[in-house]
């Protein structure tokens, strides 16, 4: 059995990575863009393992490989992610293991998807926030709707996601600062893409100019 990456998707810009993602990068001062680049293409890799392993002992062991790779980064790289990870400084293992950590969870499900796109909202603000230099306590709210809203596409049940979307459009969105603007985009479109019921973050023709209006204004 072959629990090695797929070293085909070498980019952030590889079908893994959502288009909302790759948009939001944009909107990060050109200084952070690699760093965060970095983190969601690692994150896309971890979701695409939780999300479409048949089995989830088969996520588990492949997101061992991960935990590993995490835990020693800074030795030789064995996949392009990880370079990318050390040469940005987004190379807090602790962090990143904690990150797979929450992957596995979500694709275990032993407490529920619901809960376990909390823990994964938690470990993404504070991975981004340490990218971007900023409070991690600055990045939950956003993190947070933006997981919750992705993720209840792969709810078990209605009643599980309609769970999920209310969740993802509660409380209140601060304005973001331009170092943590991706954030500001992934939140506010996935808090109107759980207002239309879910789907696509990109899911409607309004969706690129809020976009930008995030992007720029960070709210």
């Amino acid at each position: 059995m072959n629990l090695t990456p797929d070293r085909g998707s070498t980019s952030l810009d590889s079908d893994l990575a959502g288009e909302a993602e790759r948009i939001a990068v944009l909107y990060a001062p050109r200084s952070l863009r690699s760093g965060y680049r970095s983190l969601l293409w690692l994150d896309a890799l971890l979701a695409h393992i939780a999300l479409t392993a048949r089995e989830p002992a088969l996520a588990q062991l492949k997101l061992a490989w991960w935990r590993d790779a995490c835990a020693a980064l800074g030795q030789p790289a064995r996949h392009p992610v990880l370079a990318a990870l050390v040469v940005t400084g987004c190379d807090d293992r602790e962090a990143l293991v904690a990150l797979v950590d929450a992957w596995e969870e979500v694709a275990v499900g032993e407490r529920g998807l619901p809960a376990a796109a909390e823990g994964l909202g938690r470990r993404r603000a504070g991975l981004l926030a340490r990218c971007a230099g900023e409070p991690e306590a600055a990045a939950c709210a956003a993190a947070r709707s933006w997981t919750l809203a992705t993720l209840a596409n792969h709810a078990a049940s209605i009643e599980e996601r309609e769970e999920m979307l209310r969740a993802a459009r509660a409380g209140p969105l601060s304005r973001l600062s331009r170092p943590l603007r991706p954030l500001a985009v992934l939140g506010g479109l996935a808090r109107r893409a759980a207002g239309r019921g879910g789907g696509h973050l990109l899911g409607d023709r309004m969706s690129p100019l809020v976009a930008m209006r995030l992007g720029i204004f960070g709210r």
